[in-house]
């Protein structure tokens, strides 16, 4: 009989074991596929601005991430380092499905497999050393490597596909469409800023010059000449005048970068990198603050649906685990 017993015990707590791990699997898959898929939206919207791409890559990254705490308070070390792998590759999956694998995404992977290793260490410190279950402490903690993983990932995704525009080409359309916009110079002046050099300065000069009449490129051809050659000399880079004004502007900072000494290049890439880690910091309590809040949301739900149960361990402390 008590053969039978300790068998009935043995198996009761293996099925219990096992019915906890497809739990964790599930949320696992959760997080992968909604990684995965926010990928995917992210790399057309790269390619093709559309509501649909926009609306996509924000509904599942920010469900993915905001499982993530969840996640690492759920699943003990062995496991968690298990699904890692899986879910720090995700994130490139339609990378390698579409065979724009790269060497240095090994490099990457690493680095959020790091990154999501800490932030669990971070989370779980802070959960362990509490007593009640503080949401907003224990998520705060490790949501700035959470961040940094999102922001590696986007910013290789963007780097690696091979359809994605150019820095310069991105940035030429970005003042195309800044200049389009018919309120963003009206403050200061009436000119139309989209159209040729040529239109822009024959603009120019007739409003400066009102007794000229309305401009003609082929009579007031001197003027035009002489505005192109002092525009020229103050960029330090030739002014033909048939080119885009966005254009004009990246080229002379691409050719002006050209010609900045080795040292000068490193000190500004060191501000830039200052500069950029500040306005990290700066983020990181805005999306702190939504990764609190929907992660808690998702908390709830899961605790509604008896999914997840919290329960207290000794005399106080709280935990959340799978209800069984």
């Amino acid at each position: 009989m008590a053969k039978n017993s300790n068998f009935l015990n043995s198996y009761k707590l293996a099925y219990k074991d096992r019915t906890i791990f497809f739990k964790n699997s599930i949320i696992g898959i959760l997080i992968l596929a909604c990684f995965s898929l926010g990928s995917l939206f992210f790399i057309g919207l790269l390619q093709d601005f559309t509501n649909a791409n926009l609306i996509g890559t924000c509904i599942f990254w920010i469900m993915g991430l905001c499982l993530l705490p969840i996640f690492f308070l759920l699943l003990p070390l062995k496991d968690f380092l298990f699904w890692n792998l899986a879910i720090s590759l995700s994130a490139f999956i339609p990378l390698v499905l579409s065979h724009q694998w790269d060497k240095i995404i090994w490099l990457i992977w690493g680095v959020i497999f790091a990154l999501l290793l800490l932030s669990r260490i971070s989370i779980k410190t802070e959960y362990n050393s509490l007593i009640n279950l503080q949401w907003i402490r224990i998520v705060a903690r490790g949501s700035i490597f959470i961040l940094l993983g999102f922001v590696i990932s986007l910013s290789a995704l963007a780097s690696l596909n091979k359809n994605t525009v150019s820095i310069e080409q991105g940035g030429i359309k970005s003042l195309d469409y800044i200049f389009s916009r018919t309120g963003v110079i009206q403050p200061f002046s009436n000119l139309q800023l989209s159209g040729t050099v040529d239109d822009i300065l024959g603009k120019y000069i007739q409003q400066q010059v009102p007794d000229l009449g309305d401009f003609s490129p082929i009579i007031n051809q001197p003027v035009l000449q002489e505005t192109k050659s002092k525009l020229s000399e103050f960029l330090k880079y030739p002014v033909t005048g048939k080119e885009k004004l966005s254009s004009l502007i990246v080229e002379a900072l691409k050719s002006r970068w050209q010609t900045f000494s080795s040292l000068l290049k490193v000190g500004f890439g060191i501000l830039v990198f200052l500069i950029a880690l500040s306005f990290l910091k700066f983020f990181n309590i805005i999306f702190s603050v939504i990764l609190i809040a929907v992660s808690w949301i998702f908390l709830q739900i899961l605790l509604s649906f008896k999914y997840l149960k919290i329960k207290r361990v000794g005399v106080e402390k709280q935990e959340i685990i799978i209800a069984s």
